[in-house]
């Protein structure tokens, strides 16, 4: 038996790919993202494209998201007919110091706006995973739904 095969049959909510779970599977399958004491991630969270490590357990804290904040969708699962979507988890990830991330990359300023910048993976850049308002000038956001899980 392999290690992905063990982490599958281990942990139902585990994805096929590396033992990593999508923010749906996760939530279908009841495990606890986030740590109910410190309201702080309780995994380690990945690049949903090349698996590559975003954020230690234990590092972001969960923040309800504003439903007026809108995302473009990675190129790569874009739809013609739409280039956003709303936040679907009703929760971000907030890091307050951008020297938290253990691999994330910026983009420029978004023209005709707030001076947002989004954050993408910097290894693949798969992106936008989420944003930092300008205006916050501590607070780096995640999706919760853009990212994966290490559920072991």
């Amino acid at each position: 038996m392999d290690m992905i095969t063990d982490i599958s049959t281990a942990n139902p909510a585990a994805a096929a790919v590396g033992g990593l779970t999508s923010y749906a599977k996760a939530t279908k399958a009841a495990v606890q993202l986030v740590q109910p004491q410190t309201l702080t991630n309780s995994y380690d969270i990945h690049c949903s494209m090349c698996r590559s490590l975003v954020l230690k357990r234990g590092v972001a804290k969960k923040q309800p998201s504003d439903s007026a904040v809108q995302l473009p969708l990675p190129a790569a699962t874009q739809d013609p007919s739409t280039s956003t979507y709303p936040l679907v988890p009703g929760y971000l990830w907030v890091v307050n110091d951008m020297m938290a991330f253990e691999n994330v990359g910026f983009t420029k300023a978004v023209p005709g706006g707030d001076d947002t910048r989004y954050l993408s993976c910097a290894d693949c850049d798969i992106g936008p995973i989420g944003y930092h308002p300008a205006r916050v000038p501590k607070a780096f956001l995640i999706a919760a739904d853009r990212v994966r899980y290490n559920v072991v």
